[in-house]
């Protein structure tokens, strides 16, 4: 309270080295100066380029549609992302962008302060989003935590992606204030049932999960490469927390990495629609999501029971589609733009 916000910057990358500040042509000049914290870059509309969608504390979450020639339009409010069911402004702080229900629609997460919910927005068609927090069943767990980092992802390999969040609040006196608040506090794990309802699964994660802990950013990555995705926790004035994902489950797996040849490397913004037996999934390539994180930028789908991946169609930056078939699961693939697919390993 009494906090002035401050506006946010664009920088394009000019490919020589160099970035160039476009706030004022871009239109995000036009902006009011809110407490922006999270961002996440997603082709919301699905037109083949990014948008914006900024994660704003106590003031209209922005969604920067791009309007394909350099400039962006607001369309927060008119969307339903600006404010929850309610009309009223959150405190948004981490931010992710998936399609969690599999309607080939590209959903939004974003995490709250304290005494209120986070909130799961579905993508209605038409750039129009609903908040479904309530009919989704997530609402009550969160009502006193202070969430920060957040990603969409298929822990148990059901096809369906669940949702995972950090926690920790900002007043260190209720160490010993003896409120219901606390300022450690557990991480957050939901798993979607496939019914576009979730299931609090944060108490059966095990001790090191249940620790309270004054948690910021989340990175998530596959990083010992058996196949389901771990992540890592950074935690204000504590050591860091590297979680290694051991759910037990005999459902398969399949991981993408994209090489950009025309565009960038690391294939930013590529989209990845890949069906199986009697489910199609969407991924979108990205490797800065939520907020103070980045994360590996390898595509991971789970498949269920399918033991085959049935079609892969890879959408790259810049407009170029392909397509592959019959792949088997349980491996991780190399896609080169332009030159094939490839087993990695094992």
């Amino acid at each position: 309270m009494g906090l002035q916000g401050a506006p946010n910057r664009l920088y394009r990358n000019r490919g020589d080295g160099r970035f160039e500040d476009v706030t004022e042509a871009s239109g995000l000049a036009d902006l009011s100066p809110y407490f922006s914290l999270g961002a996440v870059w997603s082709d919301i509309d699905d037109d083949g380029d990014l948008d914006l969608l900024i994660a704003n504390d106590s003031t209209p979450n922005h969604l920067m549609l791009n309007l394909g020639d350099g400039t962006f339009e607001d369309i927060g409010l008119r969307s339903g992302l600006a404010a929850n069911a309610d009309g009223r402004f959150q405190a948004s702080m981490g931010v992710d962008v998936a399609d969690f229900n599999n309607d080939g629609l590209l959903d939004v997460y974003a995490t709250h302060f304290a005494s209120d919910y986070s909130t799961l927005y579905r993508n209605r068609g038409e750039l129009s989003f609903l908040d479904v927090s309530t009919m989704a069943q997530i609402v009550q767990p969160e009502w006193l935590l202070v969430s920060w980092g957040t990603r969409f992802v298929d822990l148990d390999h059901d096809g369906w992606k669940d949702l995972v969040h950090s926690n920790g609040h900002v007043y260190p006196f209720l160490q010993t204030a003896g409120w219901a608040e606390q300022y450690g506090q557990p991480l957050s794990v939901y798993l979607n049932r496939g019914d576009e309802t979730f299931r609090d699964v944060s108490r059966d994660l095990g001790e090191d999960a249940l620790e309270p802990t004054v948690s910021r950013g989340v990175a998530f990555g596959e990083y010992d490469n058996d196949g389901d995705t771990d992540f890592a926790v950074a935690n204000l004035d504590g050591k860091p927390q590297l979680f290694r994902n051991d759910f037990a489950t005999a459902n398969h797996w399949v991981m993408f990495r994209l090489r950009g040849t025309a565009g960038n490397r690391d294939a930013i913004g590529a989209r990845l629609t890949l069906e199986t037996g009697g489910l199609t999934q969407l991924w979108e390539i990205k490797r800065a999501d939520s907020i103070y994180s980045a994360s590996d930028p390898r595509a991971h789908f789970g498949l269920g029971g399918e033991s085959t991946v049935k079609r892969l169609q890879v959408r790259w930056p810049g407009g170029r589609t392909e397509e592959f078939k019959d792949l088997t699961a349980d491996t991780h693939y190399l896609i080169e733009e332009g030159k094939g697919l490839a087993k990695e390993f094992p």
